[in-house]
Formats: structure tokens, sequence, C-alpha cells
């Protein structure tokens, strides 16, 4: 923790190859309380999503082998007609499996009214395409302005997106301040004193 800042960021890096969150509810519970606790705290906290590229190439790479069908309607697992489609709908499905842990719907529900909701796609959680090696980084320089998303004007967008959402001061929450102003009135020397 930085004296220096006006307030502290969490970046949390899932890696899509992995297992799914809402395929693995242990997980989506520590991350949830993670989430909770950090909020609670009044930390900014952003999810950045790697690799949905390669997770949705490597599905229809098994779809052109095994037919059509072969994700067997699974959640997460049909790559959809395109890029967007399908980074849309694993966005949404991992932000319902940490929506629905009890750690970040006990902290939701002690939150104001209006207060939005966590994670919200475009907002805490982000599509972060990523390179496993230099040649890959070298063969999206190519990529610049294709119709196909993703390619580089849409990776750049994106991590300058979740740049930004990382700068996001979190809202100071209504009550009592951090510092409490008191007068006190067992003071002997000359005019009064302001403790905190």
């Amino acid at each position: 923790r930085s004296h220096s800042l006006t307030h502290d960021s969490v970046l949390l890096v899932l890696d899509t190859s992995e297992r799914p969150l809402w395929e693995d509810v242990t997980r989506a519970e520590e991350l949830g309380q993670l989430c909770a606790t950090l909020r609670q705290q009044r930390y900014t906290v952003v999810f950045a999503l790697t690799k949905l590229y390669k997770v949705r190439e490597d599905l229809l790479k098994d779809m052109r082998m095994r037919g059509v069908d072969c994700h067997g309607g699974v959640p997460g697992r049909d790559p959809r007609r395109s890029y967007e489609e399908f980074v849309s709908r694993y966005i949404e499905k991992t932000i319902v499996a940490l929506q629905a842990t009890p750690p970040l719907k006990k902290w939701h529900s002690m939150q104001e009214p209006g207060t939005p909701s966590f994670p919200k796609a475009g907002s805490t959680i982000f599509d972060t395409p990523t390179w496993t090696c230099r040649r890959e980084y070298e063969d999206w320089q190519e990529r610049r302005g294709t119709p196909e998303l993703p390619n580089l004007r849409y990776v750049e967008a994106q991590l300058d997106k979740l740049s930004t959402a990382l700068f996001v001061q979190p809202p100071m929450p209504a009550g009592i301040p951090w510092y409490q102003l008191t007068d006190d009135d067992n003071y002997q020397g000359p005019g009064r004193e302001i403790t905190f």
C-alpha cells in the first residue's frame, strides 16, 4: 500500500484456458471472498480474462474435427458465430458465477441502493487478449485493421480500457468518514483542540 496514492487497485487475471469459474465452485467462492474483502476495504478490483481467443480457436478446431455439436450444448464451450458473441457470453457466465457467491452477495446487500453490481462487463471485467510468445505478438502486428476481431486495434483498446478501470477511485461510503472530528471540552490550553 502506497501512501502517495489516493486509492489502491488490484488486477485479478483469469486464464480462460483453465476450468471456467462456473464449473469450479470452490475457486469462484474463494475469488468472491477475496473480492468482497478488497471491495469492503475500498480497493478498486478489476478482472482481466486472458486467452479467450485461443480457447475459441481450440473449440472451432474441435468442431471441425468432431462435428458441429461436439460441445454438447455445454455453456462456455460453444464458440458461437463470432468472437464478440463468444467473449460476451463467457464474460456474462463468469460474472454470474462470481455474483452468485455468498461473500459477494453479502457485500452487495450491504451497499447503498443504486450501487452498481460487481463485477460489471466493460467496467470491472474485460476481455484481455494476450500473446504466448514473441512470434505471436509479431504476427498480430499484421492484424491491425482486419474486420474479424480480435485485431491489434481491439487488443490495444481493451488494454487501454483495463488500465483506465484500474484508476477509477471507488466512491466514499455514506455515513461516518474515516476520521471523526470532535471537540475536547476537557482541554485546558488556549483555544480548542480538534482530535482525530
